[in-house]
């Protein structure tokens, strides 16, 4: 198995495609726009996607992926009593979009609110009251907003799905797989980024149709893991889309809410704060930290990877001889993920690694535009995890180029993920709370490219 990391959150790209690709423009080609905002679990982000629709052999539109992202912190769940506020957050975000779109257009352009787990982990009362409070917000917009559809939460396997879409469009994967069947699979594929629509000057792209790729996404408070399976999934485990050529029944998608960074941060924390043989020790902080909690780090790799695995809902399957291996929940399939799910075989699977992968796999220094296993992401895990406060902060001093960003704060303490697997049929998300302030900044540097101007 392969692991390959990007940093954009590119999951709601296919929202546009997916919406509005059955409006046809081939008669009147020109840009058309659509404005999405991304409510995570951390913050708020807006993406303003220009796109036409002009081919006649694929469904899909060209779409031209946004130069900057504009983002609010904190999220719409931390306004959980008072949902006013929780909308007001979204105004800077609306100002941005209509600087983004032409005067003329934005009437006509749709804006679409998709929160994630971080409203799905609210009471259903507190979500949806907050929800009211953004609809009335959007309606009141200027942009052309339908109603409670434009405005929801997904669900885990739609956050999943959303983000595999995403990905496959950007490789031409999926225009690819939506070809017609008459079409050669190896046909070239057009990747649509800028210039003017349908002319000669447009620099949009043509390569080979790329293979449909797995995606890992570990979010602030889920994890969500989405693949196209070799086999036949089991009745009621595969999500409900079909592509031409790729058979119903095949794609796999889960979400686990609480198994992201921030959650899982927070679970561990209480870990600590209720174990009292820890004697104050953190072993997943580096030796010579001293948190605010009155913790102490004590930089033991195998401690902290052991103590962090025991915080993930493992299951062991009731249909094979799996005795002596440790686990919290059971199910009835022969190969088992987390929390009693069903996991295909991952024989050959690559994976590309979103979000808080992206940057663990940037402050580990390792590559994060090719692909990298599962044995370098641990072994730099490991190294990393070995380091005193000291070195730690030597380290993030000379990445941020100042060490007046070397912080010894509590909430400067992230975890370092570790994508781990055990044997060849199963992966495990472990979470190893080592390296400091440096995930953080890490972090911070891709909020701030993305930014940009904005």
């Amino acid at each position: 198995m392969g692991v390959c990391c990007w940093g954009s959150r590119t999951n709601l790209l296919l929202l546009v495609l997916l919406c509005y690709a059955g409006v046809n423009h081939a008669a009147s080609v020109s840009w058309n726009y659509a404005v999405i905002i991304d409510a995570g679990s951390t913050g708020s982000r807006v993406h303003v996607f220009r796109y036409y629709t002009a081919s006649t052999t694929s469904p899909l539109p060209t779409v031209e992926l946004p130069a900057a992202v504009h983002k609010t912190s904190p999220g719409l769940s931390a306004y959980a009593f008072d949902p006013k506020t929780a909308a007001r957050s979204l105004l800077p975000l609306l100002k941005y979009a209509r600087e983004q779109v032409p005067a003329d257009q934005v009437p006509s352009t749709p804006v679409q609110l998709m929160a994630t787990a971080g409203l799905r982990m609210l009471s259903n009362g507190s979500a949806e009251a907050i929800m009211a409070e953004v609809r009335s917000l959007l309606s009141g917009s200027g942009f052309e907003f339908s109603g409670a559809d434009d405005a929801r939460v997904l669900t885990g396997k739609e956050e999943g799905l959303w983000g595999w879409l995403a990905v496959n469009y950007a490789t031409g994967a999926l225009q690819a797989a939506t070809l017609p069947p008459d079409i050669p699979p190896s046909s070239q594929v057009i990747l649509g980024r800028k210039g003017n629509p349908g002319s000669s000057s447009s620099s949009s792209s043509s390569k080979p149709a790329a293979p449909l790729q797995g995606v890992v996404e570990l979010g602030g408070a889920s994890l969500q893991v989405t693949f196209a399976a070799k086999e036949q999934l089991p009745a009621g485990q595969a999500a409900g889309l079909a592509l031409p050529r790729m058979g119903a029944g095949k794609l796999y998608s889960r979400s686990f809410d609480g198994l992201g960074l921030q959650a899982a941060m927070e679970q561990w924390s209480k870990q600590l704060a209720a174990d009292s043989s820890s004697k104050r020790r953190d072993p997943c902080l580096p030796s010579g930290y001293a948190a605010a909690s009155g913790l102490k780090g004590s930089s033991d790799w195998a401690a902290c990877r052991s103590g962090v695995k025991a915080l993930l809902p493992l299951s062991s399957s009731t249909s094979s001889s799996s005795s002596g291996k440790s686990s919290s929940s059971s199910c009835a399939f022969k190969r088992c993920g987390l929390a009693g799910s069903y996991l295909p075989s991952l024989d050959g699977a690559v994976f590309l690694g979103l979000d808080n992968l992206f940057y663990t796999a940037s402050v580990l220094g390792l590559p994060t535009d090719r692909r990298i296993s599962v044995n370098s992401l641990e072994a730099a895990a490991k190294k990393q995890c070995s380091l005193s406060w000291h070195a730690v902060k030597a380290q993030l001093a000379k990445q941020a180029g100042s060490s007046s960003s070397s912080s010894s704060k509590a909430q400067d303490e992230p975890y370092l993920l570790k994508l781990g697997s055990s044997g060849k049929e199963a992966v495990q998300p472990q979470l190893a709370r080592c390296e400091g302030a440096a995930g953080k900044a890490g972090r911070q540097q891709q909020q701030q490219q993305q930014q940009g101007a904005g």
